[in-house]
């Protein structure tokens, strides 16, 4: 097995967390995530640094454009407390 390949399936099964986010584009919204799992990214190691690159992220966006922006788990689940903690909610 090659490293790449090894890598990729340690990864997908990382444990951490990313941000999700809502993009307003005209009248619809597209959610995704940062970092993204499923492109061998690294996760957030703990919580905290991930509200804390979420409030980065909403400070460096346009607040029309970027929302709904929370922490969720690797399994896509959002973190507990996250509606009291949530950017710019919709």
């Amino acid at each position: 097995m090659k490293m790449q390949e090894a890598l990729r399936i340690i990864n997908k099964n990382s444990v951490g967390y990313m941000i999700h986010f809502a993009k307003i584009d005209g009248h619809t919204s597209v959610s995704d995530y940062f970092p993204d799992k499923t492109y061998d990214e690294k996760l957030f190691p703990n919580e905290e640094e991930a509200w804390w690159w979420a409030a980065i992220f909403a400070n460096s966006t346009p607040a029309e454009e970027y929302v709904n922006i929370f922490v969720v788990d690797d399994k896509y689940c959002p973190v507990e407390g996250f509606e009291e903690k949530r950017i710019r909610p919709i």
